[in-house]
C-alpha cells in the first residue's frame, strides 16, 4: 500500500509540474483515505503553483475527492510591489534600514544597491546554508520566502531609489 501511494504521488506530482507551465487544466478523482492524504499533500506543496478548488458536488460521504489544479493568476508589478513592501518593513527594515541603505551588522551589503539576481542568490544560499559574509545564522529564518516574494521586495526597494 505504502508502494502504491508513493508511485500515485508521483504521477500526481509529475503531472502537476508538467501543467504549471502551462494553462492546462488537471482533474483528479480521489477516493478514500489515500485521497485524502494525496491531496492535503498536493495543497501543501503546490500552492506556489496554482490554485486547487474542491468540487463541491463531490460526495464526502463516500470519501471522494475531485479537486481542479488550475495556472496561478498572474500578479500584476503593482500587486508584486506591495507584497515586497509589506515583507521588507515587517522582517527586513530592522537591520537593512528603511530603505535597504544599510549594511546589517556591517556585514550585509546595502540591499538597495543590489540586483534582483544578487538577492535571489544571497536568500537562496542562506536557504542551503551555502551563503555567509559572517551572520548567515541570523538570515536562515528569513530565507524561507518564495522567490516571487523576493522579486517583491526588490521591485519595492527599487521604488525608494
Amino acid at each position: 500500500m505504502r508502494f502504491l501511494k508513493l508511485a500515485t504521488a508521483t504521477l500526481l506530482a509529475t503531472s502537476l509540474y508538467a501543467s504549471s507551465t502551462s494553462s492546462d487544466c488537471v482533474c483528479f478523482k480521489l477516493e478514500g483515505e489515500m485521497g485524502a492524504e494525496l491531496k492535503a499533500l498536493i495543497e501543501k506543496y503546490h500552492g506556489e503553483l496554482a490554485h486547487i478548488k474542491s468540487d463541491s458536488t463531490s460526495s464526502e460521504a463516500k470519501g471522494i475527492s475531485l479537486f481542479t489544479v488550475t495556472e496561478k493568476k498572474a500578479i500584476t508589478k503593482a500587486e508584486l510591489t506591495e507584497v515586497g513592501k509589506n515583507l521588507y518593513t515587517n522582517r527586513c527594515a530592522v537591520c537593512h534600514g528603511d530603505s535597504g541603505q544599510k549594511r546589517a551588522y556591517g556585514k550585509s551589503r546595502a540591499l538597495n544597491s543590489l540586483s534582483n539576481d544578487d538577492i535571489v542568490q544571497a536568500i537562496r544560499g542562506y536557504k542551503g546554508g551555502t551563503y555567509d559574509r559572517g551572520m548567515g545564522f541570523l538570515m536562515s529564518p528569513f530565507s524561507n520566502i518564495s522567490e516571487e516574494e523576493v522579486q517583491g521586495v526588490y521591485e519595492y526597494l527599487q521604488t525608494l531609489k
